[in-house]
């Protein structure tokens, strides 16, 4: 594997196309950097993050050769919204960003494309400390209000698993978990975080729904739970984009869950994966359960979609 990706990365040296060569060298210098120094940076397009080296195979990887992560996810949401919404552009936008991850999405959306402002929940406290400084790399931390916390369907602590080579990849635990383990879930290292409900979020007036245009989930399998604590989104009638995650889903119990929480409080859901080859998906929500099959192949065939995003469009 390691001879095919070098052999890779000499051909785009050699070939040099739309950065090709830049992004190759980048990929066989970030192991090497990862014994000097914990933590590299890099710029693409005026937009700048710094990711750590110690994450092997997610996204400070992936935004460190290629510049950027997920710009094209991004680019998706944006034509969907202004195909089956009133909403045309991002620009001036207040989105809650459940899964923030390293920032490497919020740092795009507020830079970018525009957007306003944006209320930011990520549990992972590494994740967090990345955040922070690639918001404040860009000069936009005074526009993002960041909760060091999980949201999930119920307040309290709970138990964050966290994946050694890829951030992107920590996940709450459930207790009701299933379905085989094909990451190594059970060996990870575990930590307490805290969690609350979306709607006692509401409730408690520390968040207020009249102020947010999109809602942008991407949690790793606790979707459905998040939803579950969520039914103040129903008045609110909020745009939501979601990972869709088959494999996660059902690892964390969610996957019916999921799909009964969308049929029932949504008019229309957009396969977005769909819609970047050109052949957009547009089902009427009672009809989510469909998705389950097209995507649940990648979990044995390396080369079939695992995952796609979802835009939840509400009655």
């Amino acid at each position: 594997m390691l001879i095919k990706l070098s052999l890779q990365n000499l051909a785009r040296v050699a070939r040099d196309t739309d950065g090709a060569r830049g992004q190759a060298l980048r990929a066989c210098t970030f192991p090497l950097a990862g014994r000097l120094t914990p933590f590299v940076g890099v710029e693409h397009n005026g937009v700048r993050y710094v990711v750590s080296t110690r994450e092997s195979a997610g996204v400070g990887f992936w935004t460190f050769e290629k510049g950027v992560f997920d710009a094209e996810t991004v680019r998706r949401v944006v034509r969907a919204l202004a195909e089956h919404t009133d909403i045309s552009t991002l620009k001036g936008l207040t989105v809650l960003e459940v899964g923030a991850n390293i920032g490497t999405e919020t740092v795009s959306m507020l830079v970018s494309h525009g957007v306003e402002r944006i209320v930011a929940f990520e549990p992972g406290a590494e994740n967090v400390r990345f955040l922070r400084a690639n918001l404040a790399l860009n000069g936009v931390q005074e526009r993002v209000q960041v909760h060091q916390m999980a949201l999930s369907d119920s307040d309290g602590m709970m138990t964050l698993e966290c994946s050694e080579d890829n951030w992107g990849d920590h996940r709450i635990r459930t207790e009701d978990a299933s379905g085989p383990e094909l990451y190594n879930e059970g060996q990870r290292v575990t930590v307490q975080t805290p969690a609350r409900r979306l709607d006692s979020l509401v409730d408690s007036g520390e968040l207020d729904l009249e102020e947010v245009d999109l809602v942008w989930i991407d949690a790793q399998g606790h979707e459905g739970h998040i939803l579950a604590g969520a039914k103040r989104l129903l008045t609110a009638r909020i745009p939501v984009l979601t990972e869709y995650w088959p494999y996660g889903l059902r690892r964390a119990g969610g996957l019916d869950r999921f799909h009964e929480l969308v049929a029932e409080r949504y008019d229309l859901v957009v396969d977005l994966r769909a819609h970047q080859d050109s052949s957009a998906v547009v089902l009427d929500a009672a009809r989510v359960t469909e998705l389950a099959a097209r995507y649940a192949s990648g979990d044995e065939d390396p080369l079939a979609p695992r995952t796609t995003d979802l835009l939840l469009l509400p009655r």
